[in-house]
């Protein structure tokens, strides 16, 4: 289990001006409330690190977060606890008002009181007439918890969270008789924080309808750390914009691929508040990408010095060099030529290796033999799944670089398939 997630130190340490709309803000405090999934109780009924905390950890790292604490979550709330609570503590209603931030999860738990989950067989029962009385109250206590939080700061940002279907291992005639009072749960939701001038964030479009990657215990509806990890992208990609770089216009074909990766800080301007996006990704930076997607800045471990005789422990990019020196994707040997553009041979190698790709089919390109023939299994990988192809002459070119604005393209396609 993560520690509090605030002894952070920052990844970046400039940010360039008019990059990103909040970044020019003071520091926020960051209020979450409502039901375990706000306090971040794991599919193993611990509590963990859950949604709020990778969003304030988020917010640590862009150097924006003043104050954050989830003392104000309850696992097993209901609508009218939350209310209540909202009416009656004090010290809760003295947070919220400094609160720059509130995120909600609230109206699960008034669904799941009247559901019957058999856990030895696993199926599901409950009465449609309780259900349509529920959802009606649920209807007015939503309003009233978003009447009494803008009472208590009008001037707060609100984002409440959809639910994601936690039930993926029901048969489908059960899964199909819920599917519509599920979605209307996440509908009333919606649609009562957008009438109070709040966001919505959708997480079952995301999940579907079979996420057992995110839901693994088929008795619990609590989602494991990954799906509280893909919960608070969902946040980031909506709470944040992307950043702005002066040499990619809005017309730029890349431009879509470099704003998601950009909205959770994989890529950043230089210091002329540039992206270069017909330059050639150096290994270094293509080390710092990766070691950004696979969050490796959170884990509080040291890893050895690989002992690259040109990566001295001052380079700017040498946590993230020695992290996946350390995990394997790049091979340790005497220089790890940190400036040298990355090929497209070596693209295919570490992108393969850092999602975990299945085995593709072979391709049989005819480059991809003799001293390239390492690249063979990590290019097939990549081209089965539709991410790189080769040329119309049967070759895949493997020596040859890659721009940055395509390999953008390619890192955040593989990550909208990964999801988180």
């Amino acid at each position: 289990m993560m520690s509090a997630l605030m002894s952070l130190t920052l990844l970046f340490a400039v940010f360039l001006p008019g990059a990103d709309a909040h970044t020019l803000e003071e520091p926020i405090t960051y209020i979450p409330l409502g039901d375990s999934y706000a306090a971040g109780i794991n599919d193993q009924r611990e509590l963990d690190v859950g949604y709020s905390d990778y969003i304030a950890q988020d917010l640590a790292k862009r150097g924006k977060l003043a104050e954050y604490t989830k003392e104000f979550t309850r696992s097993g709330f209901d609508s009218v606890e939350l209310l209540e609570d909202l009416k009656t503590n004090q010290e809760l209603r003295e947070k919220l008002s400094e609160a720059d931030l509130i995120t909600l999860s609230a109206g699960g738990n008034d669904l799941l009181g009247i559901l019957n989950i058999n856990e030895e067989t696993g199926e599901l029962s409950f009465d449609r007439d309780e259900i349509a009385s529920v959802y009606f109250a649920l209807n007015n206590r939503l309003a009233s918890l978003h009447e009494e939080i803008n009472a208590i700061n009008p001037d707060a940002d609100v984002y409440a969270f959809g639910y994601a279907f936690p039930l993926p291992a029901l048969d489908q005639v059960q899964k199909e008789a819920f599917y519509d009072t599920f979605e209307f749960l996440n509908n009333t939701i919606k649609r009562k924080v957008i009438e109070a001038g709040g966001k919505y964030i959708d997480i079952d479009t995301v999940f579907g309808r079979d996420a057992f990657q995110w839901f693994p215990n088929q008795f619990d509806i609590h989602p494991n750390t990954i799906g509280y990890r893909v919960m608070a992208n969902e946040f980031i990609d909506t709470y944040h914009h992307p950043l702005t770089f002066s040499d990619v216009s809005s017309t730029h074909w890349a431009k879509e691929y470099i704003d998601g990766l950009s909205k959770r800080l994989i890529v950043t301007a230089d210091e002329e508040g540039k992206f270069n996006p017909n330059g050639k990704l150096t290994r270094a930076e293509a080390a710092q990408a990766l070691y950004n997607v696979l969050y490796l800045d959170e884990e509080l471990e040291e890893v050895p010095n690989p002992g690259f005789s040109d990566v001295p422990v001052t380079h700017p990019n040498y946590d993230a060099i020695a992290a996946l020196a350390d995990l394997g994707i790049f091979v340790q040997a005497e220089k790890f030529n940190p400036d040298n553009s990355l090929s497209r041979a070596q693209m295919a190698k570490i992108f393969d290796m850092t999602f975990d790709l299945p085995e593709g089919e072979p391709k049989s390109f005819t480059d991809l033999q003799g001293n390239y023939a390492w690249a063979a299994p990590h290019v097939d990988a990549l081209s089965s799944a539709g991410y790189v192809s080769g040329y119309d002459d049967g070759t895949f070119r493997p020596n040859q670089s890659m721009s940055k604005a395509q390999i953008a393209k390619i890192l955040q396609l593989l990550l909208e398939d990964r999801k988180y």
